[in-house]
């Protein structure tokens, strides 16, 4: 039987989605996973990237930039 060893894993992943898939579920997913420290969405971090390049809003919490679709 073969079994998946620690050295097997990277240390990181980049996942590229449909863009009908709810990011913001699988990044909270993601991020309750035994291992994993951290979970960027790219999504949202261009998002909040865009209004403060845009409009000059910067610290805007993550619930009200990037919240799921519609």
């Amino acid at each position: 039987m073969n079994v998946t060893q620690l050295s097997d894993i990277p240390e990181s992943y980049r996942l590229t989605m449909q863009p009908e898939v709810d990011w913001n579920a699988v990044s909270r997913s993601l991020a309750r996973l035994p291992g994993v420290s951290q979970v960027y969405n790219l999504r949202c971090t261009d998002a909040k990237l865009k209004l403060e390049v845009e409009y000059g809003r910067s610290n805007l919490p993550d619930s009200k930039v990037c919240a799921p679709r519609q």
